[in-house]
C-alpha cells in the first residue's frame, strides 16, 4: 500500500500508513509461505502411483492441507449417483498438477 496524506490544522501535512498496512502485508508474507510449502493447494490434480487402482487417474481439487499427517485433502469430482464429493487425504507424491506429467520414482 502506498502512504497517504493527511492535512492538519494550521498548514501541516505528514505522511502516514494506513492502519491495515501491517495486517496486510502479514497476509502476504502467510500467502507467500503456504504457497511455498504447499504449492498444489487450491489447484486441480490427479491421483497417480497408489495401491488403489481404483483412485489413479482420479482427478479432484487439493482444497486444504493436513499438517498432523502430511497429507492433502482432496475433493473428488463428481462420480454419477454420488450425493456429496467424496474427500481423500492423499500424500503430496501421489498427485500431480493437472496437466503436468508425472515424474519418475514418484509416488509409491
Amino acid at each position: 500500500m502506498s502512504p497517504r496524506t493527511t492535512w492538519k490544522p494550521g498548514g501541516s501535512t505528514r505522511w502516514h500508513q494506513p492502519k491495515d498496512a501491517d495486517a496486510t502485508e502479514g497476509l502476504n508474507r502467510l500467502d507467500q509461505k503456504l504457497r511455498s510449502e504447499c504449492p498444489l493447494l487450491g489447484k486441480r490434480v490427479v491421483i497417480t502411483g497408489t495401491s488403489r487402482e481404483d483412485l489413479n487417474g482420479r482427478a479432484g481439487m487439493a482444497t486444504s492441507f493436513d499438517h498432523d499427517s502430511d497429507r492433502y485433502v482432496v475433493e473428488l469430482d463428481d462420480n454419477a449417483g454420488e450425493k456429496e464429493k467424496a474427500k481423500l487425504k492423499l500424500k503430496p507424491g501421489n498427485l500431480v498438477l493437472v496437466g503436468r506429467k508425472q515424474r519418475k520414482g514418484r509416488g509409491k
